[in-house]
């Protein structure tokens, strides 16, 4: 990667992602994809891969821009001060891009970005982004296009605007936790695919890769670094430093996202780390009870409700309660 000096925004850490995985990707958006190819392997060079946390502030409105970002995998929030406190505009999701409006007018930032949810990002440093624009006009107009989309955009924000839902934690309600998650979360994930490649992800999903891993005659070093990170995702019950979580799991949950259109993430009926990770990662989050249950909230909903969970980020993320019925049982 380039050695372009950019400020890491606070709470941000590098991420490990291959320079052909980036190429790859940028290949893959609407941005680059019309580009000549040797371009967009010459910005990849230059990319900085960053793993940004749910509630972090990607940049602030007002402040000096200095980079150019792509979300890979997550969700981004941009809001407006316009003196009455911050406004919604938009979100940036998969293959979008940000901040490079103050780049190519060389203002300061015109919004504040924050992260719905933990995401993965590419940084391209002030210098890299106005050399490439500079060096090739029809790379402007690619970036020209994208700011006129975006501001048609927030010219009818009060139209209604397409589902940006990617990724479902269904999570139990109640004291009990006696409603059948995994009933639930397979039925939800078939019906999903129907309409986009779909996957669940679930403990007993991970342990059943773990095994698989565990019987292979040869451990090369690729399968040792993914034992690690599953290991890291299904949490203490292997007996797993859970310190090493977010450093070890996240290019991998990643990767799911990347190739599929709806990631179902089942979380477990307690808080453990594989529930806060599934929680941290949705775009939605599905709360499952039945009529006759106690209305009561379980320990689980009062820490998320309470944002002892996701903190900033558990008010705004869209949450459901779902009534299972007769045969839904």
């Amino acid at each position: 990667m380039s050695s372009d000096i950019t400020r890491t925004p606070t709470g941000a850490r590098p991420a490990t992602l291959s320079e052909q995985k980036v190429f790859e990707f940028l290949s893959s958006t609407p941005l680059f994809a019309p580009l000549d190819m040797s371009l967009v392997r010459a910005l990849a060079k230059r990319m900085h891969p960053l793993d940004f946390p749910a509630g972090g502030v990607l940049m602030r409105q007002g402040e000096e821009a200095d980079a150019f970002y792509l979300v890979v995998s997550g969700r981004l929030r941009v809001f407006v001060d316009r003196g009455e406190g911050l406004s919604r505009v938009g979100d940036v999701g998969r293959g979008e891009a940000v901040g490079e409006m103050a780049l190519l007018a060389n203002e300061p930032r015109s919004a504040t970005v924050v992260a719905m949810r933990d995401s993965l990002v590419l940084q391209l440093s002030k210098k890299a982004f106005l050399t490439h624009v500079e060096q090739r006009p029809d790379a402007l107009s690619s970036i020209t296009r994208l700011i006129i989309s975006r501001l048609k955009r927030q010219l009818h924000t009060d139209r209604v605007q397409p589902s940006t839902t990617r990724t479902i934690a269904v999570v139990p309600a109640g004291r009990d936790g006696r409603v059948p998650l995994d009933v639930v979360s397979n039925m939800l994930a078939k019906r999903l695919h129907r309409i986009g490649r779909t996957t669940l992800l679930n403990r007993e999903l991970l342990q059943s890769q773990l095994r698989r891993l565990d019987e292979l005659k040869t451990v090369g070093e690729r399968t040792l670094i993914q034992r690690r990170r599953l290991e890291a995702l299904a949490g203490p019950s292997l007996g797993v430093d859970t310190s090493e979580l977010d450093a070890r799991s996240t290019e991998w949950l990643h990767n799911v996202e990347a190739s599929h259109d709806y990631v179902v993430y089942q979380c477990d009926p307690e808080r453990t780390p594989w529930t806060m990770r599934c929680l941290r990662q949705a775009d939605r989050i599905v709360l499952i009870a039945r009529p006759e249950d106690d209305p009561a909230l379980g320990q689980l909903e009062e820490d998320l409700f309470k944002r002892e969970i996701l903190g900033a980020q558990a008010s705004w993320t869209t949450k459901d309660l779902v009534l299972l019925h007769g045969s839904d049982r």
